[in-house]
């Protein structure tokens, strides 16, 4: 096993250690620091703080955000405004292409539905297109402030996929550590099956990542 080699395995699992890392303690703080919504003040709220709630009304989607690596659309983001149970508040958030079918026709819920996310600060596009949300419910008798965080529900699968991430390129490093021990003891040369699966798992780690950055 050259030293080249030794090198970038320990680059490799540096960086799946990092996903891992981000991802649990990402998932510990979720758990730990979450906040209600209907008690945190305008003041109060900040990026990174994670949030939970119940939803009782929501708009149709009112912003889809596609992205793109080299044309390849890579995900999708939906945005919502959504009230609580006496719709004294209101807050954009980010959650699922299906959020809405949870709803009835009109956006209601009457049990209510819980969400759970980490607060994020509006991008420019999401500031620009909420003013025309709150003109058109202003239109209709409904003044309402908006704030300029939004709830991300879909921060928690985020984290188990950066957990994955790490976990595929650990187990990618792994595989490789083992296939230049059998190609250096001269063991026949390295398995086929094995360098195959190696390259399943670093592609899978590869189109995960994509998705991750595109999303994150």
């Amino acid at each position: 096993m050259n030293k080249g080699t030794i090198v970038a395995a320990i680059i490799f699992i540096l960086v799946g250690l990092g996903f891992v890392a981000f991802g649990v303690v990402s998932v510990m703080n979720s758990k730990s620091d979450t906040v209600s919504w209907d008690e945190l003040s305008l003041q109060e709220m900040e990026d990174g703080v994670w949030v939970d709630g119940e939803v009782y009304l929501t708009t149709p989607t009112y912003l889809e955000v596609t992205h793109y690596t080299n044309l390849i659309p890579t995900g999708k983001e939906y945005y919502y405004l959504v009230f609580n149970e006496d719709f004294s508040e209101c807050i954009s958030i980010r959650a699922g292409k299906d959020f809405y079918d949870e709803f009835d026709a009109d956006g209601f819920s009457e049990d209510g539905i819980e969400i759970t996310g980490k607060m994020k600060d509006n991008t420019s596009e999401n500031r620009s297109q909420l003013i025309e949300v709150k003109s058109e419910l202003a239109g209709e008798g409904i003044a309402v402030d908006i704030p300029s965080y939004y709830i991300d529900t879909t921060a928690g699968t985020l984290n188990i996929i950066a957990i994955i991430i790490g976990l595929l390129i650990l187990l990618a490093c792994i595989l490789s550590l083992v296939a230049a021990r059998i190609e250096n003891n001269s063991y026949a040369g390295e398995p086929k099956a094995l360098k195959g699966f190696n390259i399943v798992l670093m592609v899978a780690a590869a189109v995960l990542f994509i998705y991750f950055i595109g999303l994150v």
